[in-house]
């Protein structure tokens, strides 16, 4: 798509990609849920906006869809009255009632399903039926390493990585294998640097 300029880049910012998409420029886009309710807003009804699935390839098994920067964690190096207290909270904010007000106000799903049942969660994706395909791709991927999530101290560095490794090779300006080895050197030192900061192994 990239060399027969059926593609468009409109830039690296996720912000510029979304207008093109809801200006019509381009035809498909990959974003977050977060940010459904404002594209069928931006497009302004002017085209029909689908849903699908985030594509594998073929025959990948432990292909799917993972959670992103709505997830919690909790440390367990930290004293055991701070892990308590995490704790308490992480039991309040996934609360079915927190759940329902946090999907209807940010549009990121609960991670909860009882959290579907309460009225204004039920509206919300009555109005936006799109919703559910992010749902139940997340309720039907497999529970493995490829898809708990990342707990990476350097995250948003290693994504910088990873997407210039992607624009080098789209670009044609290095071979995706090379791309892809450079951008893990230069990540697992990022890793490394990181770790020994917080004295982990």
């Amino acid at each position: 798509m990239i060399k027969t300029g059926s593609a468009v880049n409109p830039g690296r910012p996720t912000a510029a990609s979304q207008r093109a998409f809801a200006a019509g420029q381009t035809a498909m886009t990959m974003d977050s849920t977060a940010v459904l309710a404002s594209l069928l807003a931006q497009s302004g009804g002017r085209f029909e906006l689908g849903t699908a699935y985030f594509p594998k390839p073929s025959g990948a098994a432990n292909g799917g869809s993972i959670v992103g920067g709505a997830s919690v964690w909790i440390l367990n190096r930290r004293p055991k009255e701070e892990r308590q207290a995490a704790w308490e909270f992480v039991k309040f904010i996934t609360a079915p009632e927190q759940q329902a007000q946090w999907y209807v106000g940010t549009e990121y799903f609960p991670v909860r399903r009882d959290a579907y049942r309460d009225p204004a969660a039920r509206q919300t994706l009555a109005k936006y039926p799109q919703f559910l395909t992010a749902i139940t791709q997340l309720r039907s991927s497999p529970i493995n390493r490829a898809t708990q999530g990342a707990l990476l101290g350097v995250f948003p560095e290693a994504r910088q990585k990873s997407e210039d490794a992607i624009e080098a090779t789209i670009l044609g300006r290095t071979p995706a294998e090379q791309s892809l080895a450079d951008s893990a050197r230069e990540v697992n030192a990022a890793i490394a640097a990181y770790n020994r900061t917080v004295g982990a192994k």
